[in-house]
């Protein structure tokens, strides 16, 4: 068992030592402002929003590779692939909308 400190206000200023070091103040501070809480948490979600599609232009482009060139290889499935790819290409030229003629 401890011994009460005779001193209460050392307990304080060490308390209050600690929490300057903890960075307490700074957040405080920050919970005070609500327009940096606004301006801060609107760049948060702009930046997850622009790497989520970013991330999914990547992984869906990796995977219509994979799936035209690799899977284009199987017999019945292949051709499916394979007139995927085409009907994607004739979009991309900007020549066609509709789906290819399969013959």
């Amino acid at each position: 068992m401890t011994t009460p400190d005779p001193d209460p206000g050392k307990q304080a200023r060490r308390s209050a030592r600690m929490l300057a070091e903890a960075g307490l103040d700074e957040f405080v501070a920050y919970l005070k402002n609500p327009w940096r809480i606004m301006w801060t948490n609107l760049l948060a979600g702009v930046m997850r929003g622009l790497g989520f599609v970013i991330g999914a232009g990547a992984v869906l482009s990796v995977a219509g590779y994979f799936m035209v060139n690799w899977l284009g290889q199987i017999p019945i499935v292949g051709d499916v692939f394979i007139y995927l790819g085409r009907w994607l290409e004739q979009i991309q030229s900007g020549g066609l909308i509709a789906p290819p003629d399969p013959n």
